[in-house]
């Protein structure tokens, strides 16, 4: 069997354009997936137990969801995640937050607001102990003009509630019957 080759020829982009499509597929799955398994080694690194999706009281006769709650040798930490690759402006007293990466803009509310809320609902549970919010960025996001403090990078994270002493383990324990709290609490 013979192929004209100006019956082919004409195919020759759209394979080419399918090729492409598969490889970036690719690419952007084994990003994702590294993403996750840097995310994943991080949360293991710096707490004991960890939460996600977990839906508490809200101290107001309602609920809120939480992504993330980790147990870990200075507190709870509620953690937010968020993506973005470029620059990123944002903060304190701004509502929207606008990222621009190349030529595309988008603008999506600011996490803090809705941080707060969750660090509260965690607080009026967890009582007396310390409870940390932080929205944690993924990807490559670089912030122009400034970074409100509760923002942090997946490193700094790890820098910040990295666990190194024996007394580590004394703080979750005595952190621990408050972390029963909270599971209780959304158990219900």
């Amino acid at each position: 069997m013979s192929y004209d080759l100006q019956n082919v020829l004409p195919f020759v982009p759209v394979i080419a354009l399918v090729l492409v499509i598969i490889g970036v597929s690719i690419w952007l799955v084994l990003r994702k997936t590294a993403q996750a398994r840097a995310l994943r080694r991080a949360i293991r690194a710096i707490s004991s137990e960890y939460q996600s999706e977990l839906v508490i009281p809200d101290g107001m006769d309602g609920e809120i969801q939480l992504q993330h709650m980790l147990l870990t040798s200075r507190g709870i930490l509620v953690m937010d995640l968020k993506h973005a690759n470029g620059a990123v402006f944002a903060g304190e007293k701004l509502d929207e937050w606008t990222v621009m990466e190349g030529p595309q803009r988008f603008k999506f509310n600011s996490p803090l607001a809705a941080l707060r809320a969750r660090t509260a609902a965690v607080r009026a549970v967890a009582k007396d102990v310390p409870v940390h919010g932080r929205v944690v960025f993924l990807g490559n996001a670089e912030f122009v003009g400034g970074r409100p403090e509760q923002v942090i990078t997946l490193e700094e994270l790890q820098q910040e509630f990295a666990q190194s002493t024996g007394r580590d383990a004394a703080s979750i324990s005595a952190f621990h019957s408050s972390w029963e709290q909270i599971q209780l609490a959304a158990n219900h």
